[in-house]
């Protein structure tokens, strides 16, 4: 809502899928501790909307390590191409209003890694 533009989920939110959940940061870069999730959202107006994939939050700056970054919300898949030091994936999608899942999978060149993306953050234009 206009209330809460940007939105910002965390791993501590999710709905496991596989690996704990990582409630400790220094967990984001360990390969030991690689898990994923999704989050419930409820998309309250249609519109165009920026989904921006993180390791750590705005204020840590932590490269992604990963190669590509794939984004599922609303029954679409969303694919992009990274550099291993980029520190967000940023998605410009046109959403309609729905209650629906959304998951990211950061995923390593030679798939040796995939982890999701710890922090969201999602922002209504």
């Amino acid at each position: 809502t206009e209330h809460e533009n940007p939105v910002l989920l965390s791993a501590r939110d999710w709905h496991p899928i596989h690996g704990r959940v990582p409630w400790k940061q220094a967990w984001a870069d360990d390969p030991a501790y690689d898990a994923n999730g999704f989050w419930m959202i409820d998309i309250v107006t249609a519109g165009n909307y920026t989904i921006e994939l993180r390791s750590g939050p705005h204020e840590a700056n932590i490269p992604l390590r990963a190669n590509r970054a794939v984004l599922q919300i609303a029954g679409f898949q969303y694919e992009m191409s990274l550099s291993p030091t980029d520190c967000a994936a940023l998605f410009h999608l046109d959403l309609d209003a729905a209650q629906t899942s959304l998951s990211a999978e950061l995923i390593a060149d030679d798939a040796s890694r995939s982890r999701g993306a710890y922090f969201v953050y999602i922002c209504k234009h």
